[in-house]
């Protein structure tokens, strides 16, 4: 996935900020949990920081995630 992201970063140059956090730290898995992920997932927000979308996993695809 991170390097689905890093495309798509790549791709729409500065209109798109990513951030990858490390899911083994216990800060993060707390963070983690309180999304409702078991392990892993993806979140996108607008500009002003809402959820617009969560996908749970790790496993996706570009589809997916565009």
């Amino acid at each position: 996935m991170t390097t689905i992201v890093d495309g798509l970063k790549k791709e729409y140059q500065g209109a798109l900020r990513c951030k990858v956090l490390d899911a083994t730290t216990s800060e993060n898995k707390a963070q983690i949990r309180a999304y409702g992920f078991g392990s892993h997932g993806l979140v996108i927000f607008d500009a002003q920081g809402i959820v617009k979308k969560k996908m749970d996993g790790h496993l996706m695809r570009e589809p997916e995630i565009r």
